[in-house]
């Protein structure tokens, strides 16, 4: 099953759909989701981030999406005017 991967504009959460648009994913309360990539999860071959294929795949089929908690926090990025260059 090909899948996308979201991250949050803040926080720790990640989510994989079968949907490119990011569409089936919860609303968050603040910020959005930015996709990160894209995986192939294949049923009964093993694990993805912890949770055997066949149990995230089903949760895709079941809810729209799976989540995770990724192990690092992702800090908000803000660009300044001076950060930006003119290439």
């Amino acid at each position: 099953m090909k899948c996308y991967v979201f991250k949050p504009t803040d926080g720790r959460a990640r989510m994989a759909t079968d949907d490119e648009t990011g569409a089936k994913l919860p609303k968050r309360r603040t910020g959005g989701w930015i996709r990160e990539g894209d995986v192939e999860i294949v049923p009964g071959t093993g694990t993805f981030n912890g949770a055997s294929s066949d149990d995230v795949i089903a949760g895709i089929q079941r809810d729209g999406y799976y989540l995770w908690l990724d192990p690092e926090p992702v800090a908000p990025v803000r660009v300044s005017a001076s950060d930006k260059k003119v290439m």
